[in-house]
């Protein structure tokens, strides 16, 4: 308490009032300490005639102390008043610092699951337009696989809580961050899963790959390369994707979406030549 600022403005206040006081009565008390000294060592004189009628006390010295005990007073008040505001200010500016390294941490909270949604999102988007994932890892579109279905699970979690804007809830943030994990281990889980089985001629339900139906995957595989090549005839392209996924039929579930893709990726490697072999109308004059 003695450190408080407002308790030496009070202390300040009341030894100002004391020394005022002090100087402003000195001055009598000394006039009256010497008028006593010369009274008391000299003789009395013998009464000439009555005494005269004893002169009023002064107490104009009282106005000098109150005017002074005032200005103290005005002083101390808009002390008080600038050691308030002054106060309020730095708890402000301590308020909003604080907040603001609050923000601050949630943001950089919130970046690192946003960094691993977004390589999950990145790594679906590569699997789900690659036409060789139906060869090296062709369970991970299939979401009859458990490892699969755990991570289009997790990962469409993770979705529902992306938001645009870092959200200010704590509760949000860590459920997001959380979700954004989960969804990448649930990935590389899925992954290696289908990969290794890949590698091990597994499809499925865990149904082994006979040899003729491997062979038969090395064919498909060929012709899509041969639909993808931009040398190749467009006609002859979409032959062998038509023969390629006749050839897939029952051994790897395609996706129709995947399917789909790879029917527009190779309608644009084959656009340009699509396009100058379709007749050019010209204008009726």
């Amino acid at each position: 308490m003695r450190d408080d600022p407002m308790w030496k403005v009070v202390r300040l206040l009341i030894g100002g009032t004391i020394l005022l006081t002090a100087v402003t009565l000195m001055p009598k008390v000394i006039t009256g300490v010497t008028s006593n000294s010369n009274s008391s060592g000299e003789p009395a004189a013998p009464p000439e005639s009555a005494p005269a009628p004893a002169e009023p006390a002064d107490w104009s010295w009282l106005k000098y102390v109150g005017i002074g005990v005032g200005v103290l007073v005005v002083i101390v008040l808009l002390s008080i008043g600038a050691l308030a505001i002054a106060d309020r200010r730095r708890r402000a500016r301590v308020a909003a610092k604080t907040a603001q390294e609050a923000r601050a941490a949630q943001v950089e909270r919130w970046g690192k699951g946003a960094t691993a949604y977004a390589k999950v999102a990145l790594a679906v988007t590569e699997f789900e337009t690659d036409p060789e994932t139906i060869f090296v890892r062709p369970l991970l579109l299939d979401t009859s696989e458990p490892d699969t279905a755990t991570f289009f699970t997790a990962f469409h979690e993770a979705g529902k809580l992306h938001l645009e804007n870092v959200p200010r809830d704590e509760q949000l943030i860590t459920a997001f961050i959380d979700a954004a994990l989960a969804a990448e281990t649930a990935f590389d889980r899925a992954d290696h899963n289908a990969r290794t089985k890949a590698e091990a001629g597994i499809t499925h339900d865990n149904r082994k790959l006979t040899q003729a139906e491997q062979r038969t995957l090395t064919r498909a595989r060929g012709l899509l390369r041969i639909a993808l090549d931009p040398t190749t005839d467009g006609n002859h392209a979409h032959n062998a994707f038509a023969k390629a996924s006749e050839l897939l039929s029952g051994i790897v579930t395609v996706p129709t979406k995947f399917t789909n893709q790879l029917t527009r990726s190779i309608e644009a490697v084959h656009r340009g030549e699509l396009t100058a072999a379709t007749p050019v109308e010209r204008p009726v004059r």
